[in-house]
């Protein structure tokens, strides 16, 4: 069976895809069902399908988005277009892409079946040309079908039989009944990667590894090391990673910045299992993003927890309360949650962290939405496919967080010209007085003075802007700037109380947790900086 993915924005019609077709009689296997482009990377980076079925118009990320990302990062995931518009630049695309196959709604069940019968019979061709390019004058030179050979069964499954014989043919030495399988990559840190660092990486690779007599096989920009030693023990791999890592960083030093990474598989025996190992090897090196570079990460090590939902639900409110701390332009409480939320997210330390980009993804996708909705239009949220490019091309925590915190400095840089445009505005002259009389009891009569309106106008209006009572507004300006002073100072928690306004502190107290369902101490022990 080969693996599809159906990419579809319609819920009939996606459903239809799904459902409608004897896949299996195709020869396919359904192994997700997206409903836009960002949904798909997901999937296709658990899945690794075989083939990619996808409409073009679709929210948040279009299916020409879509197939640049696969093409960049998956050349070897076959492409089919399903789309409603016989547009001549949608064609184009397709071509520059290289679609396997445009077909166009409705659908010609025909023509449909005919495709899929056409890209099975390629994809099986593909895999096996290794063999059928053999004799008659067409033999290919036996390093390249070395090549091509390892770099087939690190990234497909593959019948012991099929690779124990490709071994053979091949002269390649691994032990089925103990074998590791490693994955070494360049941490970029501030350097830019370019061809020739990549060519003396592959270079160093083979001398180093070679030195070892492991066999080894470039994929992308990645080196897989099949290890496998008579006796040797899971700690002898290790060390042997370690001594290969060391003298790969020397190798590199001269260019920059650059250090190299390196995630290791159990051990495994039966041939069956080899390409289990290269997906535990490559998930293992993916938890750089949380530890950094110039690490070797076995497998055994990482967290392969799923998220429960008591986690999943706190996730979620962290990200609520970031939106609407941005919105309301409350600077120093956005700064504390969008460090808070990436203090829980390298505690979560989730494997998937595809779906930590898309959460974040989610966050900007929010904001832009909330934002239209107060008519302001964001120049730093117009283009979604920079924003998704730059979340997805972090390859560490730490440097997604950075990036993170300089965006939210510069969406308030363009909130805050909205808001001077905006001065004169009733909640802005409301939030003036507040803030101007914090540490006093606050007056109906006084505020409807200050803003040149009746108290019964000032309360109608006020809920007809806003959404809120004049009221709630003020208890929510002060609870946010008790937090403030919680996080980011060592005031007493009485001396916060008086500051602003509440002249009986227990009573702070009580508001306080009425508010965040937290008591202030408590607040100031889980976010205090």
């Amino acid at each position: 069976m080969y693996k599809l993915i159906i990419v579809e924005d319609e819920d009939i019609v996606r459903s239809g895809l799904v459902n409608g077709t004897d896949w299996h009689n195709l020869g396919f296997e359904v192994v997700g069902a997206a409903k836009n482009g960002i949904e798909a990377l997901e999937m296709v980076d658990n899945s690794k399908p075989d083939v990619v079925l996808t409409d073009i118009r679709m929210p948040d990320m279009d299916g020409i988005e879509l197939m640049r990302i696969l093409r960049h990062r998956y050349p070897e995931v076959e492409i089919i277009i399903l789309s409603g518009h016989s547009d001549f630049d949608y064609a184009k695309s397709a071509v520059k892409y290289d679609a396997y196959e445009y077909l166009t709604k409705p659908i010609d069940e025909k023509e449909f079946i005919r495709t899929f019968k056409e890209i099975k019979k390629k994809i099986r061709n593909k895999r096996q040309d290794y063999y059928t390019k053999k004799g008659d004058g067409n033999e290919l030179d036996k390093d390249i079908m070395r090549d091509v050979f390892l770099s087939a069964v690190l990234t497909k499954h593959i019948s012991s039989d099929l690779i124990r014989k490709g071994l053979i043919e091949l002269d390649i030495k691994v032990n089925e009944n103990s074998y590791c399988v490693a994955v070494a990559q360049m941490d970029f840190n501030k350097v830019e990667m370019n061809d020739d660092i990549v060519e003396l990486f592959k270079h160093e690779c083979h001398k180093h590894i070679g030195n070892f007599g492991y066999s080894h096989i470039f994929i992308e920009k990645n080196c897989y090391i099949i290890m496998s030693k008579s006796g040797a023990k899971y700690y002898d791999f290790k060390r042997d990673l370690e001594k290969i890592k060391e003298n790969l960083n020397l190798s590199l030093e001269t260019h920059g910045d650059i250090t190299v990474s390196i995630g290791l598989s159990r051990i495994h025996s039966g041939f069956e299992s080899i390409y289990n190992a290269s997906i535990e090897a490559q998930k293992a090196l993916s938890f750089m993003f949380y530890h950094g570079g110039n690490i070797v990460i076995p497998y055994s090590d990482i967290n392969l927890k799923k998220l429960d939902s008591v986690k999943a639900q706190q996730l979620e409110t962290l990200i609520v309360d970031l939106v609407d701390s941005i919105i309301n332009n409350s600077i120093n409480e956005k700064t504390v949650i969008a460090n808070n939320l990436f203090t829980f997210i390298r505690k979560l330390s989730l494997s998937d962290i595809t779906f930590i980009r898309i959460k974040l993804m989610e966050i900007f996708v929010t904001l832009d939405n909330k934002s239209k909705q107060k008519d302001i239009q964001l120049e730093q949220l117009s283009s979604k496919d920079l924003i998704y490019g730059e979340i997805f091309n972090k390859w560490k925590l730490d440097s997604l967080r950075e990036w993170f915190m300089a965006k939210l400095k510069a969406i308030d840089s363009e909130l805050n010209k909205y808001s001077s445009d905006s001065s004169n505005s009733l909640e802005k002259q409301v939030q003036r007085y507040v803030y101007d009389n914090i540490k006093e009891k606050m007056y109906l009569n006084d505020i409807a003075e200050a803003v040149h309106m009746s108290p019964n106008y000032l309360s109608s209006e006020f809920k007809k802007q806003t959404g809120q009572t004049l009221s709630k507004y003020i208890v929510d300006l002060k609870i946010s700037k008790a937090k403030e002073y919680l996080a980011l100072s060592d005031m007493r928690i009485q001396d916060i109380s008086e500051e602003l306004g509440f002249s009986d502190y227990r009573y702070f107290c009580t508001v306080f947790k009425n508010e965040t369902g937290q008591t202030p101490l408590n607040y100031r022990a889980n976010n205090h900086k």
